[in-house]
């Protein structure tokens, strides 16, 4: 019987490896679940939100936010200060990423909406949040 971290004899590390090779990998990775990619155009969601939303995932390191600053997101895509701050707010106005303003620091991302959002396409209630302190 294959272990939960196997798929067929080969283990998700060496299958990333094999895809991507040690040396790219090493540079880290971002997990993003293949429905929202497929269900993109019924979220509403357009290539520049998911550009953005994958910019933020690359920050999130606990299960409950991440907090890149604004000068992270667009250095990271490119888009300027101005274009990042629309995009965060049409997620967060689209009900697919929270977005929390703390005084003087980045703003907090909160991906339990688009959690939601996504298991009730595939037909399954949210659980309740993780929430852990900041």
């Amino acid at each position: 019987m294959n272990s939960p971290n196997t798929i067929g004899r080969i283990d998700y590390d060496t299958q990333l490896t094999l895809k991507w090779s040690k040396a790219i990998l090493e540079g880290g990775y971002t997990v993003l679940p293949n429905l929202l990619i497929k269900h993109m155009t019924d979220l509403g969601v357009q290539p520049y939100h998911l550009t953005i939303i994958v910019a933020i995932e690359m920050h999130r390191w606990r299960p409950d936010s991440a907090w890149p600053s604004q000068q992270a997101l667009a250095d990271i895509t490119g888009y300027s200060l101005k274009r990042v701050n629309e995009i965060t707010t049409e997620l967060n106005d689209m009900d697919l990423v929270k977005k929390i303003y703390r005084d003087g620091r980045a703003c907090l991302y909160n991906f339990d909406p688009l959690v939601d959002q996504l298991e009730k396409i595939i037909g399954i209630p949210h659980a309740s949040p993780i929430v852990v302190e900041v």
